[in-house]
């Protein structure tokens, strides 16, 4: 499989709709709502380029969203899920 990060610059006015519409997205694992020079990052898991394509470009078409940067996970170096308590 494949995963990558899209990070999302969007019209801030539209954005409840944007993330709204990106959790319709099945390939779209999470999403998150940040600070900084996007208003969003969702990650991406799929079985290859050519899907990774096809979700890029459909996120490319949501109304609200001005502007998306991918970056392609080469290798996971480390991953966890469990919080520490």
């Amino acid at each position: 499989g494949l995963t990558a990060f899209v990070l999302i610059d969007a019209d801030p006015k539209k954005l409840q709709e944007v993330f709204e519409t990106l959790n319709e997205i099945d390939d779209v694992y999470e999403v998150y709502d940040v600070t900084g020079s996007y208003y969003a990052i969702v990650k991406i898991r799929t079985k290859d380029q050519e899907e990774l394509k096809k979700i890029i470009d459909r996120i490319g078409l949501i109304d609200g969203i001005t502007k998306t940067e991918t970056a392609i996970v080469l290798k996971n170096v480390k991953e966890k899920t469990k919080i520490k308590l």
